[in-house]
């Protein structure tokens, strides 16, 4: 049986204990993600009924190839990514326009299918828990704005003048009057 299979949970086999699901799944699996998975991604989760919803919790951990968003160094990092997913089947969804909805029923997903596909759910917390501004560590110096040197290696000396941009209409009529 294939991964993706695997990874399918029909809805009227969930057990009345639950179910514990550990996957490990190599970077093939996750082709239709523009990431660079260095490591397999190991998915735990635990799938359960409470009343009419279905509840998925648990944890993502993969190792990506980043770039450093000051110096552009390739990093690898490690993420871990929590979760807890509640899903309802889509015929329980309220079909009335004019209601208020709670702040429970924001937190709902709601599903057409009769099962639930747990690569597609792995595949969304990784795109969720990548790094807005990955660094290589937390007082990387970046490059030069002038001459593009990694300050990280060396000082390169060059001096950058710093002018606000909200005054910078100011700095070109000084250069248009000298």
């Amino acid at each position: 049986m294939s991964i993706a299979n695997r990874l399918k949970i029909v809805l009227d086999n969930i057990p009345d204990e639950g179910l514990h699901i550990h996957e490990e799944m190599d970077a093939g699996s996750f082709e239709n993600i523009d990431v660079n998975l260095e490591t397999p991604v190991e998915l735990d989760a635990d799938v359960y009924m409470s009343g009419s919803i279905v509840v998925v919790g648990g944890s993502v951990v993969f190792s990506a190839e980043l770039d450093c968003s000051r110096c552009l160094k390739r990093i690898c990092s490690k993420i871990t990514s929590p979760f807890k997913v509640e899903y309802k089947r889509y015929e329980l969804r309220n079909e009335s326009l004019d209601i208020e909805l709670e702040s429970e029923e924001l937190e709902v997903d709601y599903i057409k299918e009769d099962f639930i596909d747990l690569l597609d759910l792995a595949s969304q917390q990784i795109i969720l828990s990548m790094p807005m501004k990955p660094l290589c560590s937390t007082d990387c110096k970046g490059l030069c704005a002038v001459c593009g040197a990694d300050r990280n290696d060396n000082d390169c000396g060059c001096v950058e003048k710093k002018i606000d941009p909200r005054l910078s209409v100011l700095a070109e009529l000084k250069k248009n009057i000298n």
